[in-house]
């Protein structure tokens, strides 16, 4: 008989059991002695899950004021506490026997990201966007010797935590900063620095050693004892780590992108060492947390609102029925992502036209990397149209699609001996543009160059105000389509054609058609006596010479010529400077008469006829005239309750009134009705009603940030309201997408007035991970409503004003590709400038 050799090592990890745990993100999760899960969601519960007769069930609930972010489990003597770390900055504690916490601690100013316990030493550990990290004596909670310490030390957020396992009271902290700290009391004894993006996560390996994860999608193993990073082991997935767990021999990651890693973990030469052993995917976007069970199980928090449970046990696998449902999940986003690939990869692209004022019904078909003069007159055949539409048509390809464009662009291309040298390079063109101080310099460009982005390196490669970059990108677009060239009488010269001012010139043409950027006239020269200049006044600011101290209303000073700041563009439209609000005039003539005939079927929440009396005195009144009466109020209380097929009118109404500072401060009160309201719109909103009571609710979500008010209730249920709101996006009707991206605008305007007390990763962050979310599956924005793209473009610059870590996550979230499809439907040049600006703040990090 042979002997077989038999594999020893544990079998790989298994879908368990699947909870399905709260109505969005589960954000964050813990575990008792017991192997009951303790789970944290963005719907503002906290929820208990023990396992009976093998399923789990939800056997403790505790409803919360805001979205829960972080939970920690603390159990001695047959007692235990539950910490509830909150998005308000507040840690509610829990106990047994009680529906109410216990204790509220209040120190932290921002969202509690982060709570770790150590049982041993009776201490809570809560990390904060604050900066800070309080460690609290949890025998002495409610008491003045409550709080033992606060770490001050980290610039941006605190994202981990953990204590050392002696008795010396050290502790780790990792943050924003992409630094992690080690403490003795209040004292930051050494920094260990290697991560080049946020860190999130750390987990204690041994007495001596540590292992934290970042946004870099990487994880290090440091020495406690020199602050060295001893390896670094890289994720497969390419994606941010938000959480790591150990597991018997195993240490679990995950994170952004709902894919687990499982680390095969062993000892040499006293250096604990990692190697890849299995990758799991799950139906999630993003896999918030990770819990390690006692029975060798593990638990993750996803962002679908479900808590996923692995086993390597086949006792414990879950039923053949879950999972082939999770597999089908899988293929199905799987499928949707090659979908995307292969729309974007595809040889063949489809758009949408629309001939004068018609509809866009009829579709063009353009393969990549050919003419599209020739796709233009296959289309023009295909639909029987008159061959006077063929510029037309060619314009609108090359327009919308960048192959078409850089074919053309390969069309013009000179040969090589007519090409111009410049500074070392060669470049299809150059363009001479002389500066005020009578300085000559060349713009030179290449024909598939941008002539917007052109324009503005120049500008900032001579310190010139943003102004004139459109003056200079169109005269590069009459150079590239020959426009600039002439033949003929007159001077012509060699860079610039017939445009460039010649003394003594005769030619009115030239100098009138072709006009300097900087001057509105021909090319500027001191002293020059013709009407043009004069007219022009100075060429930095069209306003006259710009002197210290004059009143010279209307000039640019030279001050704005500094050199700016690419993570802070500064323009017409951005960043977002006042909120965006539905008035009056968008209310429909015929509305009180609909809102008579729903009320006339009412039953049980019927308005009397003062009340709708007082209903349609709203209506009319101006904003911040109406007197508050107590039958309007209750008749706007009593409407909102009306049946998601009636409750239109109300809706339409309720976004008037918080337009009236009164009405707006009553219903949007945190401490009276605010919360109810909230929850009422917010459960209409994903009742999935008529797309006229979407865009009420939109609306009045846009007009609720008009007063403080309103804007501080709409702060405290980002998480849970933005997906809703982001999700309108992909309607096709033009009202809603205007109401949900103005609202989304005004979140954005909201957030970067707090930035200087709010973290760079925060509220920012987590809007623009859920506005991504809902435009990457965008294959094009072609006939998508252009208000709304240029307000969707003003809210994506917003959000990442001047933050470089929500910058770097949008870069990481492909927002150039996005961003890149929006400039390729938006008509206007304000949108294109902006697309540019969000590009160049990826380039800028």
């Amino acid at each position: 008989m042979e002997d077989m050799e038999v594999d020893a090592s544990p079998p790989p990890f298994e879908l368990s059991r699947v909870i399905r745990a709260h109505k969005s993100d589960v954000r964050c999760l813990t575990v008792n002695a017991s192997n009951v899960l303790i789970s944290g969601g963005r719907d503002n519960t906290v929820k208990f899950w023990s396992k009976k007769g093998g399923e789990y069930n939800e056997t403790i609930s505790y409803s919360q004021p805001s979205v829960v972010t972080s939970v920690a489990y603390y159990e001695a003597d047959g007692d235990w506490k539950l910490f509830v770390g909150r998005r308000d900055g507040l840690v509610a504690v829990y106990g047994s026997g009680s529906k109410d916490p216990l204790h509220v601690l209040s120190y932290h100013t921002a969202n509690v990201s982060c709570l770790y316990v150590d049982q041993k030493k009776k201490t809570l550990l809560s990390g904060s966007w604050d900066n800070n990290v309080v460690i609290w004596s949890i025998p002495f909670l409610g008491s003045d010797e409550a709080v033992r310490y606060v770490l001050k030390g980290h610039t941006l957020s605190i994202w981990a935590l953990c204590t050392l396992p002696d008795e010396s009271g050290c502790c780790l902290t990792a943050s924003a900063d992409k630094t992690i700290k080690l403490w003795n009391g209040e004292e930051a004894v050494q920094t260990f620095q290697g991560h080049t993006d946020v860190v999130r996560a750390l987990l204690l390996v041994n007495e001596s050693q540590f292992i934290s994860a970042a946004n870099d999608s990487k994880i290090r193993l440091w020495s406690i004892e020199t602050s060295s990073c001893l390896a670094v082991f890289s994720s497969l997935v390419d994606e941010f780590i938000f959480s790591l767990t150990m597991v018997g021999p195993f240490v679990i990651s995950c994170g952004e992108g709902g894919a687990i890693e499982v680390w095969q973990t062993e000892l040499k030469e006293n250096v604990m060492n990692m190697s890849h052993k299995q990758l799991i995917r799950t139906p999630a976007v993003t896999a918030w947390s990770s819990v390690g069970l006692s029975n060798g199980d593990f638990a993750v928090a996803a962002s679908d609102g479900r808590v996923y449970v692995y086993t390597n046990s086949e006792a414990r696998r879950a039923k053949p029925e879950v999972l082939e449902e999770l597999d089908s999940e899988l293929a199905a986003r799987v499928a949707a992502q090659m979908e995307r690939q292969e729309r974007s990869t595809s040889d063949v692209v489809t758009i949408k036209v629309a001939l004068d004022d018609g509809a866009a019904n009829m579709e063009l078909n353009y393969k990549k990397n050919t003419d599209p003069v020739v796709a233009a007159e296959n289309f023009l055949k295909q639909y029987n149209l008159p061959i006077s539409y063929l510029t037309e048509i060619t314009d609108y390809i090359c327009a919308n699609i960048p192959e078409a464009r850089q074919f053309q662009a390969k069309k013009m291309k000179p040969q090589e001996t007519q090409r111009v040298e410049f500074e070392g390079e060669k470049y299809d063109s150059a363009l001479e543009i002389t500066l005020e101080s009578g300085q000559k310099t060349t713009l030179a460009y290449n024909y598939d160059d941008d002539p917007d982005y052109t324009a503005q390196k120049f500008c900032e490669k001579y310190n010139l105000p943003i102004k004139f970059i459109g003056q200079i990108a169109s005269l590069v677009r009459r150079d590239k389509t020959g426009q600039g060239k002439t033949s003929g009488q007159g001077y012509e010269d060699p860079f610039t054609g017939g445009g460039r001012y010649c003394p003594q010139s005769n030619s009115e043409e030239s100098s009138s058609t072709f006009l300097d950027p900087f001057t509105g006239g021909g090319r500027y020269i001191p002293s020059d006596a013709s009407d043009s200049v004069s007219n022009s006044g100075d060429p930095y600011t069209s306003d006259g010479r710009y002197v210290p101290g004059s009143s010279n209303e209307g000039a640019m000073p030279i001050a704005s010529m500094a050199k700016r700041d690419k993570k802070k563009p500064m323009g017409e439209l951005v960043p977002i400077s006042v909120f965006f609000s539905f008035g009056v005039e968008q209310l429909s003539q015929k509305a009180i008469i609909k809102l008579r005939e729903t009320n006339d079927k009412q039953d049980q929440y019927r308005l009397n006829e003062d009340q709708m009396g007082e209903l349609e005195r709203l209506m009319g009144a101006k904003s911040g005239s109406i007197e508050i009466k107590p039958s309007l109020t209750t008749a706007l209380d009593t409407a909102l309750l009306w049946s998601i097929e009636d409750i239109a009118p109300v809706c339409d109404l309720f976004r008037v009134a918080l337009l009236h500072e009164n009405l707006n401060s009553l219903f949007c009160d945190l401490n009276g009705r605010g919360r109810n309201i909230l929850e009422r719109l917010t459960s209409i909103l994903i009742s999935d009603p008529s797309d006229a009571v979407k865009i009420f609710i939109c609306r009045a979500l846009a007009n609720a940030f008009a007063h403080a008010k309103g804007e501080l209730l709409l702060q405290q249920d980002i998480g849970g309201l933005i997906p809703i709101v982001a999700s309108q996006l992909t309607s096709q009707r033009e009202p809603l997408q205007i109401a949900a991206v103005s609202a989304l605008a005004n979140w954005s305007f909201s957030m970067l007035k707090q930035s200087a007390t709010v973290s760079e990763l925060g509220p920012r962050e987590d809007v623009l991970r859920h506005l991504i979310k809902v435009l990457e599956a965008f294959p094009s924005f072609g006939g998508y409503s252009q208000q709304a793209l240029i307000r969707l473009l003003q809210t994506i610059v917003t959000l990442m004003w001047g933050d470089s870590e929500v910058i770097s996550l949008a870069k990481s979230r492909s927002i150039v590709s996005i961003v890149n499809k929006i400039k390729d439907a938006v008509t206007d040049e304000r949108g294109k400038h902006i697309s540019r600006d969000i590009v160049e703040m990826t380039y800028a990090v």
